[in-house]
């Protein structure tokens, strides 16, 4: 689904490709992947908080918003300064945040 709705809004390539993290493990292991541009991150990630992937984030200075049902209240303190995408989002939202997050 991402990838099809961002190479709709113009932000992937052909080529490109959309990793998804499901849980904090896999997560960090994007985090800290070469070639990441930006992330969007979910709050929770089941019994977990995405806090340890902003970090790695942070600390490569890669971009990074996150999505939450719970508003900006649910965003690690820390990271109270990122974007934040309300679930469920239009994909508009979503287009502004990546500008942003890209621009």
């Amino acid at each position: 689904m991402w990838n099809g709705s961002l190479y709709w809004i113009g932000y992937i390539e052909h080529e490109s490709r959309v990793g998804r993290g499901f849980n904090l493990a896999s997560g960090l292991m994007l985090a800290t992947a070469p070639g990441i541009d930006a992330a969007i991150l979910d709050v929770q990630l089941g019994s977990d908080s995405s806090e340890a992937i902003a970090e790695a984030l942070h600390q490569r200075d890669i971009p990074f918003a996150f999505a939450t049902g719970y508003g900006s209240q649910g965003v690690p303190a820390a990271f109270k300064d990122h974007p934040v995408l309300r679930k469920p989002f239009p994909m508009d939202e979503l287009e502004r945040c990546l500008t942003k997050l890209l621009g």
